[in-house]
């Protein structure tokens, strides 16, 4: 049984809140070896995600970033098993002042935008996700251009 689960956090205060193109290929190589699908949204160092995967692994990457230096305690915000995955791969969205590289040209990498956001995310996925994603880019000012 898949699951999804969301988790939301942020980058401790004393690391630098840019992302970098290693920073999205690491992320990216992680989630791929664990055949993980799903969203990562990013703004000034803040981060909201929902994983779709095999429940074990999403807790162990979980547990294995928390235990880094660079992110402080990550909250998961709900989870539940679902019959399939909704995503067909794995994105990050980066608000426009996260980066100072072309992270477009990384596939799976965007910039966040109301446009983008909308066509990132699924028809299907329930209504608790769409809300958490439009409040976290709201509060973030992510949704003005």
């Amino acid at each position: 049984m898949i699951h999804q689960v969301m988790h939301s956090g942020n980058i401790k205060s004393h690391n630098s809140a840019l992302v970098t193109k290693d920073d999205v290929q690491r992320i990216l190589n992680h989630v791929n070896e664990r055949h993980f699908t799903g969203l990562t949204l990013y703004s000034d160092g803040s981060f909201l995600t929902l994983y779709e995967g095999d429940r074990d692994l999403i807790e162990e990457s979980r547990l294995q970033y928390d235990n880094t230096d660079r992110y402080s305690k990550i909250s998961t915000l709900f989870s539940r098993p679902v019959e399939k995955a909704l995503f067909s791969d794995f994105k990050i969205g980066l608000g426009r002042y996260d980066t100072i590289e072309n992270i477009e040209s990384l596939k799976s990498c965007f910039r966040l935008c109301p446009e983008s956001l909308e066509l990132v995310i699924p028809d299907a996925l329930p209504n608790e996700f769409k809300v958490l994603t439009r409040t976290f880019a709201r509060v973030n000012n992510l949704m003005a251009g």
